[in-house]
């Protein structure tokens, strides 16, 4: 790596190893991404088997929210659009139109053809940004899962998702059952417990 960033002239600063206080910067952005992915996880009521998804979805909102002192963001920046998506916090309620065949066969032909779900965040391709797809998983398919590893996160496109708010905010249906949980002493794997 050193001999490859000599040949293309480029600086590279290092840190004193094993002292992360000399690299202020890397630390606290490091620092930001760690409470920012703990708060999404706090707020959506999921539990840390999550923290990889809720970190992507942090990141990348950060990425587009967060201005920099030109006023742009990062991904104004990069792609030199304003992000053109949905900014949803993670574990936000969605309803989704599925594209699935067995989740087709599981709605009922007299009723709604969306199901209610949970968003997880925008799919990225490397090297171009978003490409208008999100990931959502399915609020029955949580609550039937004993483990993490059956629940499914789906991928589809943005226009098949609607976002659900209440008096103009975002509804985060987990959250409100742990709530409901905690008072009736119900656990669950997959919901969100404080650390003791």
């Amino acid at each position: 790596i050193k001999k490859a960033l000599t040949d293309l002239g480029i600086s590279h600063d290092s840190s004193t190893p094993h002292h992360p206080e000399s690299n202020g910067a890397a630390e606290r952005a490091v620092r930001r991404v760690r409470e920012g992915t703990s708060a999404c996880l706090v707020q959506s009521g999921l539990s840390p088997l999550w923290w990889a998804s809720a970190m992507e979805c942090f990141c990348f909102l950060k990425s587009a929210l967060d201005r920099n002192v030109a006023g742009k963001s990062a991904h104004e920046e990069r792609f030199g659009v304003v992000f053109p998506g949905p900014l949803v916090p993670f574990g936000a309620a969605v309803n989704y139109k599925p594209s699935d065949p067995t989740e087709l066969n599981e709605l009922h032909a007299m009723s709604a053809s969306v199901k209610p779900g949970l968003f997880i965040g925008c799919a990225q391709q490397a090297g171009v940004g978003w490409i208008g797809d999100v990931f959502v998983i399915c609020q029955q398919n949580l609550q039937n899962s004993e483990r993490h590893s059956e629940v499914h996160i789906k991928r589809l496109p943005a226009v098949q998702m609607n976002v659900l708010k209440e008096k103009d905010q975002f509804i985060f249906p987990v959250f409100e059952l742990h709530i409901f949980a905690a008072r009736c002493s119900i656990s669950s794997c997959l919901l969100y417990t404080s650390p003791s």
